[in-house]
């Protein structure tokens, strides 16, 4: 069951910060560390959880452990999986189940922490669609066949006794910018996206006269059709075992600051936005106006098993290659 506790982070950090420790300790633990120089590879893709590791690697605790550390944005999976395998990429934002994927693959990964619990929505031009209740008959677009985003929809839909194949429509895209426009052009009235994405067809079609409006959150409908809490633990770091056996310290320090840039980026969406702009290339009132919707909370993947576990299980029903066969060891689960 979901653990409401592990993710106030906020209480747990205000009791830690009232003696001045939090900032210190996570400070000399990182200036611990690593060797001045030794700067390690943070990545992750254009998402809400890679607005944190951007403010994360430009703060001083970083740059003082490890001058020369930078962000940067992946694109593509088949960029991320070669990162990974080369090592590049010591640090980078995936979504959990792709990380169970790659580990269950051999490769030389673990799960250090989720870092959003859930970023999808159903947008719509149709006023009349305010509910699932309303979508038969339609058609709906989304992004990517057999991936999360269909997998958890296709369970909600069954969970409120919605045959996908045959009560609706689904259009797949390769692309969720592709599922954006043909939302905005009038192709479909209705489509499955994720932020900052979501976000981004509202303001685009303001500019073209097209009202979309945000119809549901699938992570409300997730926990109604789960009798879980309303949040998916969609994605997080994961960390290489290189990385891990140089310098296992820089790796818990990385989770109190990732929780540190979290907490930043919820409590100033507008700096946020132009601090992640260039990184992303994503408008900065963008970013802006998806951070409330992006439920960006750091939980060490220790603290979030029993979540993962849900989720990898729910989903590998449907398609059990998602997470590569089968539950990932325990070792995948860091308790930092």
């Amino acid at each position: 069951m979901f653990n409401a506790k592990n993710l106030d982070r906020r209480n747990f950090l205000a009791g830690v910060a009232a003696s001045g420790a939090i900032a210190l300790s996570s400070r000399s633990v990182l200036a611990g560390a690593l060797k001045t120089g030794d700067a390690v590879g943070i990545w992750g893709p254009p998402v809400g959880p890679s607005i944190a590791l951007a403010h994360l690697t430009e703060s001083s605790a970083i740059q003082d452990a490890a001058p020369g550390s930078v962000f940067r944005v992946w694109r593509t999976p088949d960029q991320m999986r070669a990162g990974v395998v080369s090592g590049e990429m010591e640090i980078t934002i995936v979504p959990t189940y792709t990380g169970a994927n790659l580990f269950n693959r051999g490769l030389p990964v673990k799960m250090a922490n989720v870092m959003t619990w859930g970023l999808l929505y159903m947008m719509s031009t149709d006023r009349a669609v305010t509910s699932l209740s309303d979508i038969g008959g339609k058609t709906i677009v989304m992004p990517f066949r057999n991936d999360m985003p269909d997998l958890v929809f296709r369970h909600i839909l069954s969970a409120n006794g919605i045959s996908a194949d045959k009560d609706i429509e689904i259009v797949y895209t390769a692309t969720p910018l592709e599922a954006v426009q043909y939302l905005l052009s009038g192709r479909v009235d209705t489509a499955i996206l994720p932020e900052p994405l979501a976000t981004a067809s509202i303001l685009k079609g303001l500019g073209a006269s097209v009202s979309v409006d945000r119809v549901l959150s699938l992570q409300d409908e997730w926990g109604r059709a789960t009798g879980r809490a309303p949040f998916i633990p969609q994605a997080g770091a994961v960390v290489s075992d290189g990385l891990l056996a140089r310098k296992p310290d820089f790796v818990t320090a990385f989770n109190i600051q990732a929780a540190q840039s979290t907490d930043w980026v919820n409590n100033n969406p507008a700096s946020a936005g132009r601090l992640a702009q260039d990184y992303l290339e994503i408008g900065g009132p963008v970013i802006e106006k998806s951070i409330p919707y992006s439920n960006l909370r750091m939980v060490s993947a220790g603290d979030a098993r029993a979540d993962l576990e849900f989720f990898f299980e729910t989903l590998a029903q449907q398609s059990p290659d998602i997470i590569g066969g089968k539950l990932p060891a325990d070792e995948f689960y860091l308790s930092l």
